[in-house]
């Protein structure tokens, strides 16, 4: 399965790295593995997460506050 950020939500998480790599070197790595990650996670079983709508479904991070 391919999966594609749409421009928004690239840019977001460029941001985020940014963020956390300014807070602790090294911390925008660990966020990327996490996305990563939960990519994965979501890639291996798309249906596992409750609908937020009709075709919108929530995946979180573990030790970082996005879903």
């Amino acid at each position: 399965m391919d999966v594609n950020f749409l421009s928004p939500a690239r840019d977001e998480l460029k941001l985020a790295i940014e963020f956390y790599e300014k807070s602790s070197v090294g911390l925008g790595s660990r966020f990327l593995n996490e996305v990563k990650g939960t990519i994965s996670r979501i890639v291996k079983n798309p249906q596992a997460w409750g609908l937020l709508d009709d075709k919108i479904r929530r995946c979180r991070l573990q030790r970082f506050p996005y879903g």
